[in-house]
């Protein structure tokens, strides 16, 4: 499309990345801005009514990261995915100390 925008993210230092992966970085970030901008006027507005409520907010992105085992399901959020995980793996071993014997 004529007159589109276009943004250049840095990967890390020492990191090459199958094409594989960066199809699936494009896809994420193609969503990610397709997200934001699908929903950006009503969140500004919700974001100014709760300011004008007194509440300070603040906003972002998180990961999630779910397990599931049998009936058992345990979900929780991290500002990275290896953070989410780490939280996930605590988490379910702290349940497994909990209802041991």
């Amino acid at each position: 499309m004529a007159g589109n925008r276009v943004v250049q993210v840095s990967l890390p230092e020492g990191v090459n990345p199958a094409q594989e992966e960066l199809a699936v970085l494009q896809g994420a970030l193609d969503t990610v801005v397709a997200l934001h901008f699908a929903e950006a006027a009503a969140a500004e507005q919700l974001e100014r009514e709760l300011v004008g409520d007194g509440w300070t907010v603040h906003s972002r992105i998180t990961w999630v990261a779910r397990a599931t085992r049998g009936g058992e399901q345990e979900e929780v959020t991290g500002a990275s995915k290896a953070a989410a995980l780490r939280h996930l793996q605590d988490l379910i071993k702290a349940d497994r100390v909990l209802s041991a014997p």
